[in-house]
């Protein structure tokens, strides 16, 4: 009986360890699947697309290794050895009336053909000139409303090698992730 005893514990020792890995693992797709999301739609970088009741378009995409600044004495933003400053502005307009401006929230990102990711929001990139607005829901100041477009500006510094093989990837996060991607 004792002989017994001794053999369940590696078995039981072994089917714990092994649903813990198992969580462990399914934790992990979970996380890097929410931060890598997959495009639901990709489109040309031409293409406006409709999307919850509001459109989305790119209408403007500049690179170079400077753009304007945004204020100050400075006319030009200067990016640093070996990258260049890339601005996106996008036009969505609310477009269904049943359609709220509180959920029109969206983020931009740069991502290359590696999956290679670039987000705005560094001290560099926030001192380009581009629209005030910089999300989908405009700003208190001047909040976006239906029927009326909304030009937002995303910044951002990347590798200029990488340049040539960047898309423009909008996540439209409420009520659950839609992720489009405009192909160049």
């Amino acid at each position: 009986m004792n002989v017994r005893r001794g053999r369940r514990r590696p078995i039981a020792a072994g089917i714990a360890l092994l649903c813990a890995l198992s969580a462990s693992a399914w934790q992990g797709w979970i996380h890097w699947a929410s931060r890598d999301p997959s495009p639901d739609l990709t489109v040309p970088a031409t293409q406006q697309v409709q999307v919850r009741g509001a459109t989305y378009r790119i209408e403007d995409f500049r690179a170079g290794p400077e753009l304007p600044a945004a204020y100050g004495d400075d006319p030009t933003v200067h990016a640093p050895a070996g990258a260049v400053l890339v601005l996106v502005i996008i036009t969505t307009e609310i477009v269904d009336d049943q359609g709220h401006a509180d959920e029109n929230y969206c983020e931009a990102t740069l991502v290359d053909q590696e999956g290679r990711t670039w987000r705005t929001g560094s001290d560099l990139t926030t001192a380009v000139r581009q629209p005030e607005a910089y999300s989908c829901t405009g700003t208190s100041e001047q909040p976006i409303r239906p029927h009326q477009p909304l030009r937002m500006g995303f910044s951002f510094a990347i590798p200029a090698a990488a340049l040539d093989e960047v898309d423009v990837r909008l996540s439209i996060p409420a009520p659950t992730d839609y992720v489009i991607n405009f192909s160049r």
